[in-house]
Parts: structure tokens; C-alpha cells; sequence
């Protein structure tokens, strides 16, 4: 696919949604492609995207414009971007949909024993 050859030639997924009650509880699919393809992420998201990347360590959030400088310059680093790199690995790994459905069975399983 084009998209993949895309994302394997970026350094990172730039996000810039606008806050807004829709994103409060979910991942836009632009930030859910990012991670399948093991990219970090830079968005202006709260909610839902801060907990993955606090959880994985696996992008940076920003919240104005001096903000997004500075996440710029992080990624330029290179020891920080192969971290973020690892980590959304890592992520992507946590997302596989195989890992998802076994915890999702795992938890139905242990509420009806």
C-alpha cells in the first residue's frame, strides 16, 4: 500500500486535532496507523492519547505552539528518537489485535468462573 510506504519513511506521526469532547474517550485512526506501524506520535490530545503514550512511552503531547517546538527538537534527537521508537514497538505490539482478543477472553473467562 502507498500508506505503508509512507510510514516507513517518516520519522514520527504529526497529529494536530483540534481538543474536542469526540476524542475524550477514543484514538483518531490516524494516531491507531501510526502506532500498527511502530511510529511515534506527536499530538495535541488529552484524554485517551496521554494515557497510552504515559503508558508506553511511545509519543509526546503538545498543547501550543512553543510546545510543538519543543516536541520537534525532542524527536530530532536521535538517542530520544530511538527510544520512541522502541517504545511505540512496543505499543503496537500491546494494539495486535491477537493480543487484545486473548485479554479480552482472559477477563470473560475469569468474571464466569
Amino acid at each position: 500500500r502507498q500508506s505503508d510506504e509512507l510510514y516507513s519513511r517518516s520519522t514520527a506521526a504529526l497529529a494536530p486535532y483540534q481538543l474536542s469532547s469526540d476524542f475524550l474517550e477514543s484514538l483518531p485512526n490516524k494516531i491507531l496507523d501510526a502506532i500498527a506501524h511502530g511510529l511515534p506520535t506527536i499530538a495535541s490530545l488529552g484524554s485517551e492519547y496521554k494515557r497510552v503514550i504515559e503508558t508506553y512511552e511511545s509519543g509526546l503531547q503538545y498543547m501550543n505552539r512553543d510546545d510543538l517546538t519543543g516536541c520537534f527538537r525532542e524527536i530530532l534527537d536521535d538517542q530520544r528518537l530511538a527510544q520512541l521508537k522502541s517504545n511505540a514497538r512496543q505499543a503496537r505490539d500491546a494494539f495486535d489485535s491477537s493480543q487484545v482478543m486473548e485479554k479480552f477472553l482472559m477477563r470473560i473467562d475469569s468474571k464466569h468462573v
